[in-house]
């Protein structure tokens, strides 16, 4: 495995590991329902780290992957 695709993979897991609990509880407060906020939650994380080699940390991580629920959501 290169250094780069090491980086990208230590970052993905910690990405997953740092938000899901806030992205978790973000969902269920929009659906009220487990099973939709468990689909959404996945849904997500596949959309957040898909993007996130293109991601130009400009903005926080957390408004970044809050701001990609609100597009599933929507």
């Amino acid at each position: 495995m290169k250094d780069q695709e090491r980086d990208l993979f230590n970052e993905t897991d910690l990405l997953c590991e740092q938000y899901y609990k806030d992205v978790y509880q973000y969902c269920l407060y929009f659906t009220n329902n487990r099973s939709d906020t468990e689909d959404l939650t996945k849904e997500t994380f596949m959309k957040v780290l898909k993007a996130l080699p293109s991601v130009n940390h400009r903005s926080k991580v957390k408004t970044w992957v809050i701001r990609n629920i609100m597009k599933i959501l929507i």
